[in-house]
């Protein structure tokens, strides 16, 4: 065999090697985290990684600057009503323009009580502050109200056309989950990381439910039906994924069975 086909043919043997081997189980999850010994926050920093954060906070200029614009905007925030009256959301305009489609109420909506929620939630962290994590809670409880995370523009009646032709299989055609959706699962999971030590049971499982019901349930165990499980050339497929694995770590104090979705999340990232 010629050296150019022998080193083809070792390159050929490592790439499916590593698509073989490099698929993590449930269990290997189980077996790198302490699930017991998690504490609330963990899933970006911890409360001994905390004085490292303040000290760069205090030391560094641009941090120091972004910390300052956060406290800025949040003083303003503080004092804002907090609407639970959610806006029609329009049919996109793929569909037809309508009224819904141009006003902007609910993609305003959508935003600034996710956004709100994760950046009040960061300064409880950073101050200790119970009154960051009071009105972030209000935002994220109006968050969770919502009937799905996914945008309009991304279900059945304007996506499939969009998606189906480039060669999804026709299994593929559940569109209940898009990347907005991830974004959402990514951003509540810190929320519900952040502020866990200020908020009461009940306050919690608001949170925690709404991200098991508008996250976990709608991929776990069904990731095969999803166009974007597989599309590994795709911004959706990390995007997606990424917000499901949060998710799942987040809630692993109370649910320590969802590191399959940890896995998997992890495997279809890497894909």
């Amino acid at each position: 065999m010629g050296k150019l086909k022998f080193f083809l043919l070792v390159l050929a043997i490592l790439g499916l090697s590593d698509q073989v081997f490099s698929q993590i189980t449930k269990e290997d999850i189980n077996g790198a985290i302490d699930i017991s010994s998690l504490k609330h926050p963990y899933l970006y920093f911890s409360e001994d990684d905390k004085p490292s954060i303040l000290k760069r906070i205090e030391t560094d200029p641009e941090a120091n600057d972004i910390v300052k614009r956060l406290k800025a905007e949040a003083n303003m925030i503080l004092n804002m009503p907090v609407s639970t009256e959610i806006p029609i959301q329009g049919k996109n305009t793929r569909a037809g323009w309508s009224e819904h489609d141009t006003d902007g109420k609910y993609d305003k909506y959508y935003n600034t009580n996710l956004n709100n929620s994760f950046n009040l939630a960061f300064l409880y962290q950073l101050t200790g502050e119970q009154r960051y994590a009071n009105k972030a809670f209000e935002f994220a409880d109006a968050f969770c109200d919502l009937t799905t995370w996914t945008r309009r523009a991304h279900e059945f009646p304007i996506i499939y056309s969009r998606i189906m032709p480039w060669n999804v299989p026709d299994d593929q055609v559940n569109f209940n989950f898009d990347h907005y959706n991830g974004d959402a699962g990514r951003m509540l999971a810190a929320v519900y990381d952040w502020l866990y030590p200020g908020l009461n049971d009940a306050q919690r499982d608001r949170i925690r439910g709404a991200l098991l019901e508008k996250v976990v349930t709608r991929v776990r165990g069904d990731y095969e039906f999803h166009w974007c499980a597989t599309a590994y050339r795709c911004n959706w497929c990390g995007v997606c994924n990424s917000g499901v694995g949060l998710t799942g770590l987040a809630l692993l104090t109370e649910h320590p069975q969802l590191t399959d979705i940890v896995a998997e999340s992890d495997n279809r990232i890497n894909g």
